[in-house]
């Protein structure tokens, strides 16, 4: 059988926790590696786990709190497997996603593989809305994304590609280590998992998609991309920056100058909508507190 690791990524966490893990340990394929790496959670993350510990398959880290770039790349150095794929310990896993991901990728020789996502709310209520945006309705769809489709800005992949996350993908592990792509963006910024695909995308993987439902991401109103104050325009720039020196290192900065000018007015406007929403949430709350004192 062939490894695939599993890399949990763990930051307080201590009420889904279980639910996470068990939802591995239960895959229908087995011969994996449990990779469970806690950010340094002040709650009761890292002693929930220590009794997973039993399974011989299981590894637990604890590590001073570094985010969650630190945590995915400690993963993808540990990794032995032939394959990784990557959850977040408040999600969890339909029990074939690991086989029907792997699968995929053997049969197709594919880099990434990327599966349809499952949206639901705290109480596992199924939200529509964000689920149909994450469906691919074909069953099995490969393509190698060459430096000449990627640079046709015309051709919207994001639906096809999905590169804003990690946690609804499977990755050839020597294909990344090739390419020597890593997890970078520093701690308190968001889009970890959006600057590594992207930067990815630029060494022409080639992806396949099924419309196979395997990742259930559950929403929490205290979800990191909700929070305020997230510096969301500097993480824009830094995510800026590693993109035009990707490009730079694979001496395509003038093929990819389309590509990256449009990255740059689509984060300014992202950073201008984060900033009126937060702003008129503010005055909203503002407006409240008036009338009820």
């Amino acid at each position: 059988m062939l490894k695939v690791t599993v890399a949990i990524a763990l930051y307080n966490n201590a009420k889904y926790v279980d639910r996470c893990i068990e939802s591995v340990l239960n895959q229908s394929y087995t011969d994996l590696e449990i990779l469970i790496i806690d950010d340094g959670s002040l709650d009761d993350s890292f002693t929930e786990c220590t009794k997973y510990l039993a399974d011989s398959r299981v590894l637990l880290i604890r590590q001073s709190n570094n985010g969650l770039s630190s945590v995915r790349q400690k993963a993808l150095s540990l990794s032995s497997g032939k394959y990784i794929c990557f959850i977040d310990a408040d999600d969890y896993l339909a029990p074939d996603y690991v086989k029907t991901m792997m699968c995929q990728l053997e049969l197709s020789s594919a880099d990434v593989c990327i599966c349809s996502t499952l949206f639901v709310d705290y109480e596992g209520n199924i939200l529509k809305t964000e689920t149909n945006s994450f469906t691919y309705k074909d069953n099995v769809i490969q393509f190698k994304l060459s430096h000449e489709k990627y640079y046709d800005t015309t051709v919207d992949y994001k639906y096809r590609l999905s590169l804003s996350d990690s946690w609804n993908k499977m990755y050839r592990l020597s294909f990344l280590r090739k390419t020597g792509i890593a997890f970078i963006l520093p701690k308190g910024y968001n889009g970890t998992d959006a600057i590594f695909n992207q930067k990815l995308a630029y060494y022409e993987p080639s992806y396949v998609s099924s419309s196979y439902q395997g990742y259930i991401h559950v929403m929490y109103k205290q979800s990191a991309t909700h929070r305020k104050n997230k510096k969301m325009q500097e993480g824009f720039q830094i995510q800026m920056i590693q993109q035009i020196d990707t490009c730079k290192h694979l001496g395509i900065t003038d093929l990819m100058r389309k590509r990256l000018v449009e990255y740059y007015y689509t984060y300014l406007l992202r950073s201008f909508e984060d900033v009126y929403f937060e702003l008129e949430e503010k005055q909203i709350d503002e407006l409240q507190q008036e009338f009820t004192s």
